[in-house]
């Protein structure tokens, strides 16, 4: 029964696809107080962002995290991590007057999590994780042609969009079992997620104008994680997690303890 279950847990993970938050990780950690481990992993993200103007709303973005991360233990299975990598930034319908996707270079990146029981059972930990995350700026050209507002002369440029302050922040409660020797993790979170963004037309013999420039969130605040641990020999441990918000995002890491 629990061999079909966790066959069941794998198959959902798989089949979510690859569909603004990175993983956050097993509840309960191993190490102990001062000790470290380090990780690589990769984390694809997906959700829908809006913004205060009818022309941002439903905007589907897709990004891809690859990163470092070095845990310590803080005593008490708690655990601090900081990690360190680089992200992408893939937006539909970027442009104000082309139709047309940003898609931007992997840009480095930084995030924070503090995570930890409150309770400890015979069989079900219960306990809370805070993650925050900050990124580079993001920015995008594409051809375009825009009107002079005193000649009605159509004019060939480019126009430039940039996501600049891209922030987001979790807040969670969390639980775990220990299933057949490997963590089950999972838990409502609270996410915030921002960035400003700015589209200005630029063209030779003419001053930029700036288009548009309004501050993005992401659509739905609210999330679920879902993620096992199958720890091997020697420290060796192996991730697989899933989030869902406004969309599915999935993600696997790999970590060793020292």
């Amino acid at each position: 029964m629990k061999k079909g279950f966790l066959g069941t847990l794998l198959l959902f993970f798989l089949g979510a696809g690859l569909s603004h938050a990175g993983p956050f990780g097993p509840l309960s950690s191993d190490l102990a107080p001062g000790q470290i481990d380090l990780g690589t992993g990769y984390f694809h993200v997906s959700a829908d962002w809006e913004g205060a103007s009818r022309d941002f709303s439903d905007i589907k973005l897709n990004q891809n995290q690859l990163y470092l991360q070095m845990g310590i233990g803080l005593g008490r299975h708690w655990e601090a991590t900081v990690r360190g990598g680089v992200a992408d930034w893939q937006m539909e319908n970027a442009y104000v007057l082309e139709n047309g996707d940003s898609d931007n270079s992997l840009l480095p990146y930084g995030t924070v999590t503090l995570k930890g029981p409150l309770f400890i059972g015979k069989t079900l930990e219960i306990g809370s994780f805070f993650q925050g995350s900050y990124f580079s700026l993001y920015d995008d050209s594409a051809t375009a042609v825009a009107q002079d507002s005193q000649t009605g002369t159509l004019i060939t440029g480019r126009e430039k969009v940039f996501f600049d302050n891209l922030w987001e922040f979790n807040i969670g409660l969390a639980f775990q079992i220990e299933l057949e020797g490997a963590y089950l993790y999972g838990g409502p979170f609270y996410h915030m997620a921002e960035t400003d963004v700015r589209n200005v037309f630029s063209a030779s013999g003419f001053s930029s104008e700036k288009l548009r420039e309004e501050t993005l969130e992401e659509e739905n605040n609210m999330g679920v994680v879902l993620g096992i641990r199958w720890p091997l020999r020697n420290g060796l441990n192996i991730d697989l997690e899933g989030q869902y918000k406004s969309s599915v995002s999935i993600g696997t890491a790999v970590s060793y303890a020292f």
